[in-house]
């Protein structure tokens, strides 16, 4: 047998070198692995913009709620006897005024007639527009404290779940300060962590494979932090352990029917 020379054979073996690297490098590139993943949906507060006492709680824990839906009522029996009085001041202004109009009237014709001097009409018209700007200061404050009133009750700023309650029946709630908390229903995500070594190959806008069950869904990557960690222990996997990652979170579709809370699989690839 002849031999080969020195030269080829390092050849060859240089060859095979780099065929093999780049078999397992786009073998890597081409296979998924599993990442443990976590639904947790959006909480809203629900806050008082006024103190006061509750007198109307609609809601439990655990109760859903509709946007728009009344959550509970503060006591308004001051601010409702400041409106009925304003209205009442309201109707009297208003019949003063059409009494001065039914009297500046009479006056016009006298004066056209010669029988009043000018300056009597003029001080009625005077008073008359004194009385309109009364009114209007009137109906000002009727509307602020109409809007005022609207802010005793609180009620839910989306669709959800409730998920915390902070206040009861009977308690006094100071302005600013949260009486409870919803998970909004149309707004669900994944949240998962991702070995660093993959960083380059996620962004923002891609979708990934959910597996729960034999139910999958396409979730979007709506934030990937920047900042690496070590993997929480319960997201690990028997290849992540004690490795290094990074947060990511995918928008889950609006139908979906995972709740926070239920355990995933994410399949990256």
């Amino acid at each position: 047998m002849k031999n080969i020379p020195k030269k080829r054979i390092i050849s060859i073996i240089f060859l095979l070198i780099i065929g093999m690297s780049l078999y397992f490098y786009f073998h890597g590139q081409n296979r998924s692995i599993i990442l443990r993943g976590e639904v947790e949906g959006t909480t809203y507060s629900q806050t008082a913009d006024i103190p006061g006492k509750i007198i109307e709680m609609n809601v439990q824990l655990g109760s859903p709620v509709k946007a728009g839906e009344l959550i509970a009522r503060l006591d308004d029996t001051d601010q409702r006897y400041a409106l009925e009085q304003l209205q009442i001041n309201l109707e009297k202004r208003l019949a003063t005024l059409n009494s001065m109009r039914d009297d500046i009237k009479s006056l016009e014709l006298m004066w056209r007639a010669g029988g009043v001097a000018r300056n009597e009409l003029d001080k009625l018209r005077l008073n008359e527009s004194i009385a309109e700007a009364d009114i209007r200061e009137i109906e000002s404050r009727i509307r602020q404290t109409r809007d005022t009133l609207n802010k005793y009750e609180i009620r839910a700023n989306c669709s959800g779940i409730i998920i915390s309650i902070n206040y009861n029946l009977g308690s006094m709630v100071n302005a600013g300060y949260n009486l409870a908390d919803i998970s909004a229903d149309d707004e669900k995500y994944v949240v998962c962590y991702l070995p660093t070594k993959y960083s380059t190959q996620i962004s923002y806008g891609q979708f990934l494979m959910i597996k729960s069950g034999k139910d999958e869904y396409q979730a979007e990557v709506r934030f990937i932090d920047v900042k690496s960690q070590y993997t929480p222990k319960d997201m690990q996997t028997s290849s992540m352990k004690n490795k290094v990652s990074i947060k990511i979170k995918l928008l889950l579709p609006s139908d979906t029917l995972l709740k926070p809370g239920n355990k995933v699989e994410v399949v990256f690839s």
